[in-house]
């Protein structure tokens, strides 16, 4: 189990850091200009209501949390991909995209606990240098997206590699991804 929420936690920290990085280009792509603080504040402000609704349910409702997260991020990122020049169209997505990572850490660093049983310690730093590295990768294969195919494959890129995360979490029902957490992050 531990494997699969590894493989899953640096699959989602990769999807979300191939378009996050690389914000500014995909807002002028959309044709919305000089607005990259206003659109990193609406993602705070969503990454907060994120966090606010995870600790509400991830002891209760984990895998089902971390599922509606993930789907949620996707939704948001197909949207971006699909109507993103609508600009409000484009700056409601961002909030429901921050919505959808706020509480991403808890969730993915809760769930390696649990399948790290009898190590937790070793499974949470696991999971902050698997995310991390993730986050790199990100950038870096987002530089690489944004270089060769333009602003415009970014948020697909990031959209396909979400779904991925789905399927992830899905197969990982039985042996990662338990119904609730038996373990609360503060």
């Amino acid at each position: 189990g531990v494997v699969i929420v590894l493989v899953t936690t640096f699959m989602a920290s990769l999807a979300i850091y191939i378009s996050y990085t690389y914000l500014s280009p995909i807002l002028v792509a959309n044709g919305i200009k000089n607005s990259e603080g206003f659109t990193l504040l609406l993602f705070g402000i969503g990454a907060v209501v994120g966090i606010f609704i995870t600790g509400r349910f991830i002891d209760l409702y984990m895998r089902m949390t971390l599922l509606l997260s993930i789907i949620l991020g996707a939704i948001s990122l197909f949207i971006i991909g699909v109507a993103g020049h609508i600009h409000l169209v484009f700056y409601a997505s961002i909030i429901l995209w921050g919505i959808s990572f706020g509480g991403l850490p808890s969730l993915l660093q809760t769930a390696t606990i649990n399948t790290a049983q009898g190590a937790p310690e070793v499974g949470s730093s696991m999971t902050v240098t698997v995310y991390n590295i993730g986050i790199f990768s990100g950038a870096f294969l987002g530089g690489m997206i944004l270089d060769f195919a333009g602003p415009d494959v970014l948020s697909w890129s990031s959209f396909i590699l979400m779904n991925i995360v789905i399927l992830l979490i899905i197969m990982g029902r039985k042996f990662a991804f338990s119904k609730s957490s038996g373990v609360t992050i503060t």
